[in-house]
């Protein structure tokens, strides 16, 4: 990601926190495929996955006004949310490994 993609992903969130839809529909398409190709590599069942990609951006949606650029990229924002997402729908919805 270039930098002018990262000036418009910090454009774009801030007015996210201004409930600018258009805007997030524009982060989405964005960053979208990253956040799923993350979720992915923890929640391996797809309907599961997408769900939790849909908490990742209602999260996003809803936290956007405590984003601050001098903390991490957008992306990198958007990321570690649905890690976090990730994290705890595992933790809830998929079974425990077996102990050897």
């Amino acid at each position: 990601m270039d930098d002018n993609q990262k000036e418009e992903l910090v454009r774009l969130l801030a007015a996210v926190a201004s409930a600018d839809r258009p805007s997030f529909e524009r982060f989405y398409t964005h960053t979208s495929a990253r956040c799923y190709g993350l979720i992915r590599r923890i929640i391996p069942e797809a309907k599961l996955a997408q769900t939790v990609l849909e908490a990742t951006y209602l999260a996003i949606w809803c936290e956007a006004p405590a984003y601050r650029p001098s903390e991490g990229t957008p992306l990198t924002w958007a990321l570690s949310l649905a890690y976090s997402q990730a994290i705890q729908a595992r933790a809830h919805y998929l079974p425990a490994p077996a102990s050897a």
